[in-house]
């Protein structure tokens, strides 16, 4: 199983492809996750994950991904000949798989909205210590405008 996740701002092409063949066995463009399940089989097999970041000079791009090599009994093993309990628990595994990669999803998602969340709260403070000099800077020019307009002035 083969699964990542982008920052969804800046999404680039991700393949999978067999080395061995030249084919494409799955392609992604506009996604900002994807999850690519092959099924095990009794011969090897070179893919290769191509990341295609031409595009990302001008900023940094952050990309989760992994790889998980699990054996798949049905391939050795007729479908009917598969005991149901062992047939339920691969179809629980999958689920559970599913409910992992959901998770990853959600927990990136919230990482980079707490990120979001600081630098604007750090703006924010900023911008209300400039509002409060402004204010300072704002009350004592009005006030030493108003003293020398006030003010009596002596000639002789």
């Amino acid at each position: 199983m083969f699964s990542f996740q982008m920052d969804h701002y800046f999404t680039f092409p991700v393949r999978v492809l067999c080395s061995d063949t030249g084919d494409l066995l799955k392609e992604w463009k506009d996604n900002a996750q994807g999850l690519f399940n092959l099924p095990s089989t009794n011969k090897k097999r070179n893919l290769v994950f191509e990341f295609d970041n031409s595009q990302s000079t001008m900023r940094g791009v952050t990309l989760n991904f992994e790889i998980h090599i699990t054996l798949d009994p049905s391939y050795s093993v007729r479908a009917d000949k598969v005991d149901p309990i062992e047939s339920k628990v691969q179809e629980l595994y999958g689920k559970m798989q599913g409910l992992r990669t959901l998770q990853k999803a959600l927990r990136y998602k919230q990482k980079e909205h707490r990120t979001t969340v600081e630098a604007t709260k750090e703006r924010v403070l900023w911008w209300s210590i400039m509002q409060v000099v402004g204010f300072a800077v704002a009350a004592g020019s009005q006030l030493w405008l108003l003293q020398s307009l006030l003010e009596k002035r002596h000639s002789l």
